[in-house]
């Protein structure tokens, strides 16, 4: 798990909440691919779902002063469209990608074999350490998340408001369980309980 040190970090240079947006419908979404780190861009419907996502986080939270994203293009034009809109900063980094895929990527769930599916079942519920073959386990994808989140943090320094552009599974490690549709947003708190060494995070979708 994260050390307390970690935890401690991450609740100093963060406010107690921030937003969390999920790209809009990439290619791959479009066809039921698991996308891991491969790169597609967005979908025509991902394009057109953008303007929509800006109203939301509009009236749901106003104005941002900083976007982090993930270097994927699925997030990254997702984060730019924002951008434009709000003029705020943006940071992207490999840090806040999707889960490595493994010998999963580009596979659609009806090929994957019974094995793989309670490989699936035991990641969706939040273990550890279970991980797609050559893939990301939980534990690997929360630590570079939350060196991240550190990193930009420090970047954007005191009082901030800020957006992350990220994908499902990156949620689904913060929080296992959580459901996010593309192109839609909800509250990330960080949990305030100091005696809490696996769980930092709480959700709260938009309604």
């Amino acid at each position: 798990m994260l050390s307390v040190t970690d935890l401690e970090e991450v609740r100093q240079v963060l406010p107690s909440k921030f937003l969390f947006i999920r790209h809009a419908e990439s290619s791959w979404n479009a066809r039921g691919l698991w996308q891991g780190q491969c790169d597609p861009g967005l979908s025509e419907k991902g394009f057109s779902e953008l303007p929509a996502l800006w109203e939301q986080t509009q009236r749901q939270f106003g104005q941002i002063e900083w976007i982090f994203s993930s270097d994927l293009k699925r997030a990254l034009w997702t984060a730019h469209f924002l951008v434009e809109k709000s003029n705020a900063r943006l940071w992207s980094s490999k840090h806040f990608r999707e889960r490595h895929a493994g010998d999963w990527s580009g596979k659609s769930k009806a090929e994957f074999s019974e094995n793989h599916r309670n490989l699936m079942l035991s990641i969706q519920r939040g273990s550890w350490l279970t991980k797609p073959p050559n893939g990301e386990n939980r534990l690997d994808v929360m630590k570079r998340v939350a060196a991240g989140l550190l990193k930009g943090g420090e970047k954007a320094r005191e009082n901030i408001t800020f957006a992350l552009v990220s994908h499902l599974g990156v949620l689904r490690t913060l929080i296992p369980g959580a459901e996010l549709e593309n192109a839609h947003a909800g509250w990330v708190r960080i949990c305030q309980d100091r005696s809490n060494l696996t769980e930092l995070f709480s959700w709260e979708p938009f309604r």
